[in-house]
């Protein structure tokens, strides 16, 4: 193990200070821990798909660093491009409290305040953490789910106290999950000796404000930990942990002597497992199409996808999407039913939920009038029920009686579809020509 607290042991501005040992804010270095938690405790794939969009929970509202939201990715590809909402997301179903206790688990003592006190932005930093046992934390990740505690001196007389924390499979999945080329390396083009392709995975954090930038660089070999800023807490514009942390750490990597064993694990502990090609879920007899997404063996199949449903006719599948990311989870939603409950004086009786407008296999011609190629959408739900409207899987909006919807007619088949009460559901197709 190497050590540098400081760049200049006598510089006046910090450079006594081991600022590997001082608590600072680590952003979105964090997120990986969440990831594998949830997969720990089956509550996600790798190849589930997530919503990254607008989330509000009323006293806090979480946005991406870049002010944007991506929409439907899957979760490896939310955490290899750092998306905050499905970070959230991922904590919501782990818990707060859980995922604080893991974080302790991994090493973490400064984490150490009740969990109401950090909430959901535990997972975006808004804590403080020590360079040394965040890359312990990371270790963990290497080990292939082993934690060690830190040891300094290579002659210690305490031994190191071994546990593990996560599964061979969760683990050996963060590894996949977390790999991509260095930035500088894929812009450049970088070819490496025998045209060999040396695999890292690796993750950065900026802490709100820019005043820490963080980047962990790992292989089976090393992990590389870098925190850069200022001693007494100044904030500056480039300290973003892409810009200023990871080159530096990508450099300390590349120039480690890469001797010794395997730089990248074995795929033991993972399974090849036949996923939706839609909601990366386990696929259900309903899915269009499957492909193949490696899973740990240590997680069950029993969330499977339930996003493709039959409707009123059994020969058609309708895809029925979560309004919102809000409590987002494709495996979760109930089977639809395909009628109504409705109570009255004379008992509980059931009524067919259906769409009413447009009817099935309409065709329209555009007229090419302002505001004349649109159609009404109507169910036969009653005015006061909320429902759901999607046009060729595409999330069109909410309508009631007293707030109906209009859908803008452009050329070609689409497949209209919607989702009332209960969450029944129905779907048509119509054929819109010039």
């Amino acid at each position: 193990m190497a050590r540098v607290g400081s760049p200049n042991f006598f510089s006046t501005e910090g450079g006594q200070i081991d600022m590997v040992s001082q608590a600072r804010s680590p952003g979105s270095a964090l997120k990986p821990f969440v990831f594998a938690e949830a997969m720990e405790r089956n509550l996600v794939y790798p190849s589930e798909a997530l919503l990254d969009g607008q989330l509000d929970y009323g006293d806090y509202a979480p946005e991406n660093y870049h002010g944007q939201f991506s929409g439907l990715v899957s979760a490896t590809e939310a955490l290899q491009y750092s998306l905050n909402i499905p970070a959230v997301l991922m904590l919501e179903r782990v818990g707060v409290e859980r995922f604080q206790e893991r974080l302790c688990q991994l090493g973490i003592s400064t984490v150490e305040k009740p969990s109401g006190h950090y909430g959901l932005g535990l997972v975006l930093g808004n804590c403080e953490v020590r360079l040394d046992e965040l890359a312990t934390a990371y270790l963990t990740l290497a080990n292939l789910g082993m934690f060690r505690e830190l040891q300094i001196e290579r002659n210690a007389v305490e031994e190191s106290r071994v546990k593990r924390v996560w599964s061979l499979g969760v683990a050996r999945a963060m590894y996949t999950m977390l790999e991509q080329p260095l930035p500088r390396e894929l812009h450049h083009g970088l070819i490496r000796k025998n045209d060999a392709e040396e695999h890292l995975g690796w993750k950065t954090g900026t802490s709100t404000g820019h005043h820490d930038a963080w980047a962990f660089v790992f292989n089976a070999r090393y992990v590389v930990g870098v925190w850069i800023g200022n001693a007494d807490g100044r904030r500056s514009e480039r300290l973003v942990g892409a810009q200023a942390a990871l080159p530096l750490a990508g450099r300390v990597m590349r120039g480690l002597d890469q001797g010794g064993g395997p730089a990248w694990p074995s795929t033991e502990g993972l399974r090849n497992v036949d996923v939706c090609s839609v909601s990366g879920l386990p696929v259900a007899d309903a899915c269009p199409g499957a492909s193949i997404a490696a899973f740990s063996s240590a997680q069950f199949l029993n969330r499977i996808c339930r996003l493709h449903q039959t409707s009123r006719d059994p020969e058609k599948v309708v895809t029925v999407w979560p309004a919102d990311a809000h409590h987002w989870d494709l495996a979760a939603m109930s089977l639809a039913p395909k009628f109504v409950e409705q109570t009255t004086r004379s008992g509980r009786t059931r009524r067919e939920f259906r769409i009413t407008s447009p009817a099935d296999n309409s065709e329209y011609g555009l007229t090419g009038v302002k505001g004349g190629d649109r159609i009404r959408l109507g169910t036969s739900a009653h005015d006061g029920e909320y429902v759901h409207w999607y046009c060729n899987e595409r999330y069109l909006g909410v309508a009631r009686g007293d707030a109906p919807l209009y859908l803008d007619l452009t050329p070609g088949e689409h497949l209209i579809s919607c989702m009332g009460p209960l969450g029944a559901v129905d779907s048509i197709n119509i054929v819109v020509r010039h």
